[in-house]
């Protein structure tokens, strides 16, 4: 191992140690300078695998800082000095399409949402130490639709999804209105296609289809989601399943890791 990378490691075991001895070294003489609050992030698993995440922790008027760690080079923590207050902290896997000013997820029209992990979690940082455990989990939700043609049909066919839901708030993963439009593909000899969607408001969400030959029109797929009983607002979102029967004139929607699904009357907008 060379000296300089024996240097490096040295210095990344001595930061949280230094970290906590400025904190300490505040004194009454220094009340000009409030004493910070050493924050401590540390990696609990969650849906993802990924260690490497961008950090952001906002207070109640501004950010008070953003970062991108490796949290699994960091043991037991990735430490900080803050600002005593109140903080939401954001996390979220490097590289996903996050404002780089913001908070806001916003997916572009004609593309699709990010394979985005996440979380948010609130944080008391009005002593002198405060801890928080990045769980990452699943803020999207892949559609699959079959539509029970070849792969060749399929190849040839034109689909077009769209919705009134444009991306999510990483502070509280709340929605974000506006313009969701993509038109999907279907994979190399495949019988399907497939999307993914982000946390949505409504029931808006539809795909126009036109196989050889048909034109199916707009199917509200939203509205058959939200008669299964679907929760967009669950910590980890679930994928869907939806099968188009059009000899029966019938849709059938599953979701993964529900036992039964639900079969209804093929309807068109």
């Amino acid at each position: 191992m060379s000296t300089f990378v024996k240097a490096i490691r040295a210095l990344r075991a001595a930061a949280p140690a230094l970290i906590l001895a400025l904190a300490a070294g505040c004194t009454v003489k220094e009340d000009r300078v409030p004493c910070p609050c050493v924050l401590h992030v540390s990696l609990a698993g969650g849906d993802s695998p990924a260690s490497l995440v961008g950090l952001s922790a906002w207070g109640p008027a501004a950010e008070e800082f953003r970062a991108e760690v490796d949290l699994a080079m960091y043991d037991p923590s990735w430490d900080r000095a803050v600002h005593k207050g109140l903080y939401t902290l954001t996390a979220w896997e490097s590289g996903a399409r996050v404002s780089g000013a913001g908070h806001h997820v916003i997916i572009p029209v004609g593309a699709e949402a990010d394979s985005l992990y996440a979380c948010h979690i609130p944080v008391d940082a009005t002593g002198e130490e405060a801890w928080a455990e990045v769980s990452l989990r699943k803020q999207f939700a892949t559609v699959t639709v079959h539509l029970r043609r070849t792969p060749d049909q399929m190849a040839a066919s034109t689909f077009v999804v769209e919705g009134n839901t444009c991306g999510f708030d990483l502070m509280d993963f709340s929605p974000i209105a506006g313009t969701f439009r993509h038109e999907p593909r279907p994979a190399p000899g495949q019988g399907s296609v497939s999307f993914r969607v982000p946390r949505q408001a409504d029931n808006s969400l539809t795909m126009r289809a036109i196989v050889p030959g048909v034109d199916l029109g707009d199917i509200p797929i939203g509205e058959y989601i939200a008669r299964m009983g679907y929760d967009w607002s669950e910590e980890s979102l679930k994928d869907i399943t939806v099968i188009i029967d059009l000899v029966i004139g019938g849709v059938m929607i599953t979701v993964n890791d529900w036992e039964e699904g639900a079969w209804f009357d093929l309807v068109t907008l």
